[in-house]
């Protein structure tokens, strides 16, 4: 194993879901599907040490030692395929995991603004079109939407979510398309998200409305992160002691927002920068823990390279190459 048994390996998933679904889904937001995810379970209890967030918790407040590869499972956003999907793989290997909800999509029929852009983006009848914040673009293709997807989608990360919707509004109109008609909602109820932390889940915040926090005003930054804590302590009627920025590079959170999680007396929060990580520097940085992001194209081999550290290789390799080219 390439990082070794005192590194701290966590997991960050999003969608659980068959081929079909995935590709409704917008791009990256599968992350396997459901006979991958339990093979990868499967391999994570061969050579891993599962532990939950409270164990973790222990780590960094008490000191009490990880035990040897430890490895935590995460779920972001609060998709339905966690409860639907997830949970009985997980309930069937005994295996516990964190759920980081969006309070502002959960218990409703909203979809998220990255999916309801994905829809507009692949099901427009128009060869091209002028869209906000990006300019006249080509849709002539699969691979084309899916750049154009890419860069509305950044574009839209950039402002903020007061602004958000009524772009993705503009966006839709000049695209000709409205949004769907959903049977069922996309994401769990609050009674789902209970039933889920009485079965291994322990259920913490990813903010309100899933901004890029460096892109809001540091206020309002502060309030996604205070009100989200809010209702999920709430709701899942526990303690809220962790947290996960949405987006989670270096570039999208700042030190305000790190001190807006110790005014609330959040103990642990995760990014995504690439991990795993040496469990003593998760203890010295315990509000900025990296996690391995999992999707659907890493396959059985791409997995285990990843989670032993591929990742953090890869990017050590870029900036050796950077620097012997200056």
């Amino acid at each position: 194993m390439t990082w070794g048994y005192d590194r701290l390996t966590v997991l960050a998933y999003h969608r659980i879901a068959e081929l079909t679904v995935a590709e409704a889904s917008a791009p990256g937001v599968a992350s396997a599907t459901p006979q991958e995810f339990a093979r990868q379970m499967d391999y994570v209890r061969l050579w891993y040490t599962p532990i939950d967030l409270d164990r973790l918790l222990e780590f960094v407040t008490e000191g009490r030692r990880l035990p040897p590869r430890p490895l935590l499972i995460t779920f972001d956003d609060g998709y339905r395929d966690n409860y639907e999907i997830a949970l009985p793989i997980l309930e069937e290997r005994r295996l516990p995991a964190v759920l980081f909800v969006t309070t502002g999509l959960v218990g409703t029929g909203r979809m998220a603004w990255w999916d309801r852009l994905w829809h507009s983006v692949r099901t427009t009848r128009l060869s091209q079109a002028a869209l906000p914040e990006i300019g006249r673009v080509r849709l002539d293709g699969p691979q084309m939407r899916e750049c154009v997807w890419r860069l509305a989608s950044s574009a839209l990360k950039k402002r903020s979510f007061r602004v958000r919707e009524p772009l993705l509004e503009e966006i839709e109109a000049a695209l000709g398309v409205e949004g769907p008609l959903r049977e069922r909602p996309d994401f769990i109820s609050w009674s789902e998200a209970r039933e889920m932390a009485s079965h291994g889940f322990a259920i913490q915040p990813h903010t309100v409305d899933h901004p890029v926090l460096a892109s809001e005003t540091p206020d309002d930054a502060r309030a996604q992160i205070h009100a989200s804590i809010a209702t999920v302590a709430e709701q899942a009627g526990r303690p809220v002691t962790a947290f996960a920025f949405p987006n989670g590079r270096p570039s999208d959170y700042r030190q305000s927002e790190i001190a807006a999680l110790k005014e609330a007396d959040i103990r642990l929060s995760f990014t995504m920068k690439h991990g795993p990580v040496r469990a003593q520097d998760a203890w010295r940085a315990p509000l900025e823990i990296p996690r391995v992001a999992l999707e659907l194209k890493d396959g059985d081999r791409g997995f285990a390279l990843k989670i032993a550290g591929g990742c953090r290789v890869k990017e050590r390799a870029a900036s050796i190459t950077r620097g012997l080219g200056r």
